[in-house]
């Protein structure tokens, strides 16, 4: 079986001996996120059946509960936790692609907002601000050279929601790939990966210092390397 598996390490030279904290047939993609009070909360597809996992832990990883968050054909999925210690899911669903948001203020109940209904997101990342504010960005496999943006200010209930021309060339290709992240200053920075139309990819840049109303150019930071993922479509 394809487990999930943890480690810990207190001084990042010596680890912990690996504990299974989820176990059966093809789990796999998991996403780990720590709350305001080190709490631990991960996310994981069952490829099986296709469901969106949560898993839990309040003591550092000594014990974990767990619940299926949603069983409509996940594909995808990344974690964040809020400051008021809310738990924070995006996925994508495998066909037709969408990118939806769950959240939960216990890992049992769990609420759900479609973020776009699109037929061809890929990968959706999420990052929290230091006012909570949630923002998510995504690929788009459609040779559109674009990376979809999203920002919520009320925990995920309502969302705006734009595209990104992030063009390594004139020509269009598919942004497959993206990581979101906040810094200290709640400045957005997105890298993502992006087709280049000759069977190599090229790894992008953009960031923005207004909270995702507008973003900077592209910047191409690495040229002609081999997709980084063995999941190209």
């Amino acid at each position: 079986p394809n487990n999930i598996i943890y480690i810990n390490s207190s001084n990042q030279s010596t680890w912990s001996s690996p504990a299974i904290i989820a176990s059966t047939n093809n789990l796999d993609l998991p996403s780990i996120a720590i709350g305001p009070s080190n709490e631990l909360r991960v996310c994981y597809i069952d490829l099986t059946q296709g469901d969106l996992m949560y898993i839990g832990s309040d003591n550092l990883g000594l014990n974990w509960s767990g619940a299926v968050v949603n069983t409509s054909a996940q594909d995808r999925c990344d974690i964040e936790v809020d400051s008021t210690g809310m738990i924070h899911i995006v996925a994508q669903s495998d066909g037709p692609d969408t990118v939806y948001h769950y959240n939960s203020s216990n890992g049992v109940n769990w609420s759900t907002t479609l973020i776009n209904d699109g037929t061809n997101n890929r990968n959706p990342t999420i990052a929290i601000g230091n006012n909570d504010q949630i923002y998510v960005a995504w690929g788009e496999n459609a040779a559109s050279s674009k990376i979809w943006f999203a920002n919520s200010s009320d925990k995920g209930k309502s969302w705006t929601t734009r595209s990104i021309q992030v063009n390594a060339t004139s020509t269009l290709n598919d942004a497959l790939y993206a990581n979101i992240v906040v810094d200290a200053n709640n400045n957005l920075h997105i890298f993502y990966n992006l087709d280049n139309n000759t069977a190599d990819y090229v790894v992008g840049y953009i960031n923005s210092t207004n909270e995702g109303f507008s973003f900077s150019n592209p910047i191409i930071l690495e040229v002609a390397r081999t997709n980084p993922s063995s999941e190209n479509a």
